[in-house]
């Protein structure tokens, strides 16, 4: 992982690809449910996991996830396989607020966002 937050930046996909290859446009969109691919925001949650929110070439992705902050405090998410899923995985509020709380929760851990305290 290292090596590749050193000698690429996950906001530009900038990393190597097979030949005639090229980025998937759901890379650059905050994905609720995912399958087989990965976007930016999960490989934020996989450098949570990894504790590595600090290091240098997070902080890029971190800057563009706080970005995408929607002025209602939520983060937009979507779908792109709503068509081929079950409806009980949910309507698109349903996905923004899944979205909403992976994103949080990766800023808060990387504290760029205040913790939440739950009143008992």
């Amino acid at each position: 992982m290292k090596y590749l937050l050193d000698s690429f930046r996950l906001i530009e996909a900038n990393y190597p690809t097979p030949d005639k290859g090229g980025i998937n446009p759901i890379w650059f969109k905050l994905n609720f449910p995912l399958f087989y691919q990965v976007d930016i925001l999960f490989t934020l949650r996989i450098l949570d996991e990894l504790d590595m929110l600090n290091y240098p070439g997070a902080q890029a992705a971190l800057d563009w996830l706080e970005q995408r902050r929607g002025r209602n405090g939520r983060w937009p998410g979507s779908n792109p396989f709503r068509r081929r899923t079950w409806l009980e995985l949910g309507d698109r509020e349903e996905t923004e607020r899944w979205v909403s709380l992976q994103a949080s929760r990766i800023l808060q851990h990387a504290k760029r966002l205040p913790e939440f305290n739950a009143v008992a």
